[in-house]
């Protein structure tokens, strides 16, 4: 039992060491993947996404970010949504960052767009639709190559070819876990003195 209490400790205190001393280079390069419950704001209803991003991360305050969300076919419950036999988005934006040393809060908007299917649909072949995103978060950097970090995103897209008409596909989604960065290194260039 002694053990254990020193090996959290131990732990704690290591966390704690490394999350004050700064360890963000700018220019990074971040990317993470992961598993993203999702919520439909028009029903009563719920869904599974793989999620997965890339980052350039300019400076302290700026940066551009594309996210991937896979929607699981079959891990959704749904009590009258008629939901996509397929659908893949992809977003590409520029996100505005905030915070002091290791923790770091930022808001982007991200426009893209949505390919989706539906088993229903009149000609039942992929739709490409516009959609766009809204996201906020959260990351803390422990480690120079490793953070922790918690997305809310908010994804507008439909699911149109329906005989019914365009069935609205808006959703808040949920991200988060161990993300990866990389410093990037910056060469100098030494210009010459010729006037």
């Amino acid at each position: 039992m002694g053990k254990k209490i020193s090996l959290v400790l131990a732990l704690v205190c290591t966390s704690f060491i490394f999350g004050q001393t700064k360890v963000n280079n700018y220019p990074l390069l971040n990317f993470s993947g992961t598993i993203s419950p999702g919520k439909f704001t028009s029903q009563k209803s719920t869904a599974i996404h793989l999620n997965g991003f890339l980052e350039y991360t300019l400076d302290r305050k700026y940066s551009v970010r594309g996210d991937v969300y896979k929607f699981i076919q079959g891990a959704a419950s749904s009590s009258n949504l008629v939901l996509p036999y397929q659908m893949n988005q992809l977003y590409v934006g520029a996100f505005r960052s905030f915070g002091k040393n290791n923790w770091r809060q930022y808001i982007g908007f991200q426009p893209g767009i949505t390919v989706s299917r539906d088993l229903l649909s009149s000609y039942n072949k992929p739709q490409i639709n516009p959609s766009y995103g809204f996201k906020v978060g959260s990351s803390f950097s422990f480690y120079k190559y490793f953070n922790f970090y918690l997305d809310l995103s908010f994804n507008k897209t439909q699911l149109r070819g329906l005989h019914s008409g365009p069935n609205n596909l808006n959703e808040f989604l949920l991200s988060g876990g161990l993300g990866f960065q990389i410093p990037r290194k910056i060469k100098k260039v030494l210009y010459p003195h010729w006037m």
